[in-house]
């Protein structure tokens, strides 16, 4: 899966990336609509009107990724609304942040053992 990253900001000393990948899941499988409202959902996905995705938020230092969080069956108009709608961008970078701070100190521990 190829991640393209569309956002980035710094937060407590990390670089966070939001990246998306096309979601291999189809759609029909996420969502609990009529035939007729699927029909036009996957209309608007194949004319670009709606990007379907993947979502990696991901906390790097020094160009390195330390941390990231995932989350698929993203359905947006613009992807880059995701950072500001449904909280999820808020929670995935504290999730990959923590992962960072985790890898961080497990690193630290192993070198000075």
């Amino acid at each position: 899966m190829h991640f393209e990253t569309i956002h980035t900001e710094t937060r407590e000393g990390f670089e966070i990336r939001l990246s998306i990948a096309p979601e291999d899941i189809h759609p029909r499988d996420c969502f609990e609509e009529t035939p007729e409202d699927m029909a036009e959902m996957l209309e608007k996905i194949d004319r670009g009107f709606y990007s379907w995705f993947v979502a990696k938020v991901s906390a790097h230092r020094a160009g390195v990724e330390l941390g990231a969080d995932y989350l698929g069956g993203n359905l947006y108009e613009n992807p880059k609304d995701f950072i500001k709608e449904d909280g999820y961008f808020e929670d995935m970078a504290e999730n990959a942040i923590s992962e960072a701070r985790a890898t961080i100190e497990k690193f630290n521990q192993e070198v000075t053992a």
